[in-house]
């Protein structure tokens, strides 16, 4: 049997397009960034699909950015480690293709056969393996996010609104939180104090971003970052 036939179709097909991974990639970070303000929404019982556009999948790596200071330091490690070395794999298959195309009349069918099996049994299961572990990170970077939101361990807002009748932050003793922001909306977290401090109720708000003047940070420190 012909070593064309012992790979399976997607193998095969990978293996002439290698440029496909590194633009699936692409598409991945995005849709990881998507995924993870799913998640976060979720832990407030918000559906994101009520309020996310296509431009919001476009910029979801970017709010996947934001969000990293949230994620513990072994799993950003072991998320850019698995990265890169798929990354390298990729490049330096690519190049020895190159070399191997420029030069076919030396290349002998042994290196060919090196070359399919480094494509097969390293750079596609290093890709799946990043998949996975990025889906695994995401999943706990968004429930992290979320605690710190109900933690009020992320910094303080206040929201200007075009129309005050929501007063949102408005009473004594109230303390509101970003939790999130898409092209449509944004998304707060309203917790109510009593004097002594102690809390007497908590809200979620959606409001739309056509209703917002601007949102000031309160305070400064690491955690404190708007995007919009």
């Amino acid at each position: 049997m012909s070593e064309q036939t012992n790979d399976s179709i997607l193998v095969r097909w990978t293996k002439d397009h290698p440029g496909f991974l590194l633009a699936l990639s692409g598409i991945l970070l995005s849709s990881l960034g998507l995924y993870h303000q799913f998640l976060l929404l979720d832990e407030f019982d918000l559906n994101l699909s009520d309020y996310a556009d296509i431009d919001d999948f476009l910029i979801g790596a970017i709010n996947l950015f934001y969000a990293r200071r949230f994620a513990e330091l072994q799993q950003l490690t072991l998320l850019i480690g698995a990265t890169l070395a798929y990354t390298v794999a990729v490049i330096v298959y690519l190049i020895v293709r190159r070399v191997m195309n420029v030069r076919a009349a030396n290349s002998s069918n042994q290196v060919r056969r090196f070359l399919s099996t480094v494509w097969t049994n390293v750079v596609v299961p290093l890709f799946l393996i990043n998949v996975i572990l990025s889906f695994f990170i995401v999943s706990e970077l968004a429930a992290a996010q979320a605690n710190a939101v109900r933690e009020e361990s992320v910094c303080r807002v206040e929201v200007v609104l075009r129309n005050p009748a929501d007063r949102i932050g408005s009473l004594q003793g109230s303390k509101v939180y970003l939790i999130d922001g898409l092209n449509s909306a944004y998304f707060l977290y309203e917790v109510l104090t009593n004097r002594l401090g102690s809390r007497i109720s908590e809200n979620v708000h959606v409001v739309p971003v056509a209703n917002v003047i601007s949102i000031r940070v309160i305070g400064q420190s690491r955690s404190c970052s708007i995007s919009s």
